[in-house]
Order: C-alpha cells, then structure tokens, then sequence
C-alpha cells in the first residue's frame, strides 16, 4: 500500500463548501475508518480521495507524489501481485447454450457433484471462452481474486486491477491468473445473470490439500 497524505483538502459545490480543509496521514498497512453522521462529507472524501470529484484546493499524496490533477486509472494505490509462477494446471471453460440451456463445458448444475479440485498453495491459469456470440456473461468467481493475463479484446486501466467477476463479452476469451491460498472449501462459479445461472450456467469447485489436474472440468 503506499502512504496517502491530505494537505488542506477542500472541495466546494458553488458557493458550498463541503470538504473544509482536512489534513490526514495514513501510513503504508494502517487501517482508517471514517465515521460521522448523514451528509458530513464521508463519501465526498472518498470520492476525492479515489479521484471521481476534483479538489477545490489543497493536495492529495500518494507516496510523496501530488495527483490532484491525475485520472483515476494513473492512480497507484499498491502494487499488484506477480503473475509469473508456473501454473499447477491450466483449466478451460466454455460457456456456451444447449438446448435452450445454459452450460460451462456442456454440462449443467448439480449441486451434489463438485467439477474439479484446486490445490490449496497453487497458481493455475484458468480459460473462459464465450461462445454463445448474443449474450455477455458477467462470470463471478467465488473465494479467490483473479488477475487478467490476456484477453481477445485490447486490456484498459481498469482491467489490470485484481477481480472476482470479469464480463466476459461476445466470442470473447480471456486467460486468468488465479493463486489459491490460506483457504480450503466448497465455492461456486457462475454467470451473474440470474436467468442462466438459475438455468444452471454454474459450477461447484473445491480448494483442498491435494488437487486434481483437470483440464476440461
């Protein structure tokens, strides 16, 4: 995390200031909460601090580096994690319609059968395929955030942070980095949209000690 300072911050909406000078020093690692009643300004701050409302006056800091004037997406909040480990295994799966019904892989929910088992303490890439070509499927990944390696379409900004649903788009595919760690357990993976997923376009995996090598889960 990198260390975030407020000098005088101000931010005003016309002829109401709203934000009226808070200086504030929170140090790489420390936990800080904003607390105070309805309308005092919490989410005015964190609007500022994120970089979604202009500063009136004052600097915001990260680092010792001023980025008042900086978007959103050349902001640096932490580091990410590395993605170079040699993945365990590399896992596929397709989202596609049969029948009138949608699958990962061509098979369907079942809630008493889990489709693979991940090793706890192991990287695995993992590639999602969309091949139904008029549907997007926001695919939400239980338990374990994800980092985008590659995808068919061109990565922006946002892409590069660390996620738990990508929006897979038309005919798109996408290569996931996945480092699976303190957890072990029973999760599901599933498309967000709630017509396929309850029309079982989702999946349940395991985190255990030892895991299998499955390919085509």
């Amino acid at each position: 995390m990198a260390e975030l300072v407020l000098k005088d911050v101000r931010k005003s909406f016309g002829a109401v200031e709203v934000i009226k000078g808070v200086s504030l020093d929170i140090r790489s690692g420390e936990f800080m909460v904003f607390v105070g009643p309805s309308g005092c300004g919490k989410s005015t701050l964190l609007r500022l601090i994120a970089g979604l409302e202009d500063i009136t006056s004052g600097t915001l800091s990260f680092d010792g580096q001023v980025v008042n004037s900086l978007s959103p997406s050349k902001q640096k909040f932490y580091s990410l994690p590395t993605t170079t480990d040699t993945p365990r295994v590399v896992r596929t799966f397709k989202f596609d319609r049969l029948n009138g019904q949608w699958s990962i892989n061509g098979q369907f929910m079942d809630c008493n059968t889990f489709r693979f088992t991940v090793q706890q303490n192991s990287s695995e890439h993992w590639l999602l395929t969309n091949l139904t070509g008029d549907w997007t499927h926001p695919v939400h990944i239980h338990l374990e955030e994800h980092q985008i390696l590659s995808q068919s379409n061109a990565i922006d900004a946002v892409d590069v942070s660390r996620k738990d649903v990508h929006r897979l788009q038309h005919n798109q595919q996408v290569q996931l980095f996945f480092r699976f760690r303190d957890f072990q357990g029973r999760y599901p993976f599933h498309c967000h949209n709630v017509v396929h997923e309850d029309h079982a376009m989702m999946l349940r995996w395991d985190i255990d000690q030892t895991g299998d090598t499955n390919t085509l889960p």
